[in-house]
């Protein structure tokens, strides 16, 4: 079993390649083919998550969309924000998100925490 770190796109196009192939052969229950198949599938996450890195969504983006998938309107969401007009306000991008409100908006709707970071005072 010749397996290394993955350092560049041809490598890791590669890996991917050979783990495609492995699982289609793992229907064998070959033990060294299982546990090959579980290194480069590591080696292709850490890969991933050093290279192709995902930047957490815009935070009045992620309100908007959470909103859309609860079926909620902007007058179902005042509770959370405080008044009507700061609603608008931060909906609009004329205010940004108090921690308070991005508490709520994490804990109530479940919007992620990471983008809200990212509209905070």
């Amino acid at each position: 079993m010749n397996i290394h770190l993955i350092r560049n796109d041809r490598e890791y196009d590669k890996a991917m390649k050979e783990i495609v192939e492995l699982a289609e052969k793992s229907s064998s229950n070959d033990s060294l083919t299982m546990e090959k198949l579980e290194i480069l599938t590591l080696l292709v996450k850490h890969f991933d998550e050093k290279h192709h890195v995902i930047p957490p969504p815009d935070p009045v983006e992620a309100i908007k969309f959470r909103m859309e998938q609860l079926g909620l309107s902007r007058k179902d969401v005042i509770p959370y924000f405080g008044t009507k007009s700061r609603v608008s306000e931060i909906l609009g991008r004329k205010r940004k998100i108090s921690p308070r409100i991005a508490l709520k908006l994490h804990e109530i709707l479940n919007v992620p925490g990471d983008a809200l970071l990212k509209g905070m005072a």
